[in-house]
């Protein structure tokens, strides 16, 4: 059985599904005596930082061979989206222009555009 595809993305982000679970937590431990505006708004704090300190962590353990790996993985979920043609891109490829793109052109083309 497929998963939803916004539960595949939880799945997908760790640190997001870290911090939604924390901030609802934090939102349910409040005092009952305290308002509902309140109560949200400490859930939502709690879990911004949450998956702030996260995320800081991610990246200060990141070295450049790791994002190099996580870029190359993910390419392929690129190529799904963005497809290089004589004309420049090209959003939505068909199945046999996805076939004919290699990942080393998606990586070259998230290169260009992060240049420009």
């Amino acid at each position: 059985m497929r998963l939803p595809r916004w539960l595949q993305q939880l799945r997908l982000r760790p640190r997001l599904l870290l911090a939604l679970g924390l901030g609802l937590l934090a939102g349910l431990a409040c005092p009952t005596h305290w308002s509902l505006g309140t109560r949200l708004l400490c859930g939502w704090n709690a879990g911004v930082w949450s998956y702030l300190l996260a995320v800081l962590q991610m990246m200060l353990a990141a070295d450049h061979e790791h994002v190099q790996r996580k870029s190359v993985a993910q390419a392929d979920g690129v190529a799904r989206h963005v497809a290089v043609d004589s004309s420049g891109l090209k959003l939505a490829p068909t199945d046999e222009e996805l076939a004919d793109l290699q990942v080393g052109q998606v990586v070259q083309l998230q290169e260009v555009l992060y240049i420009t």
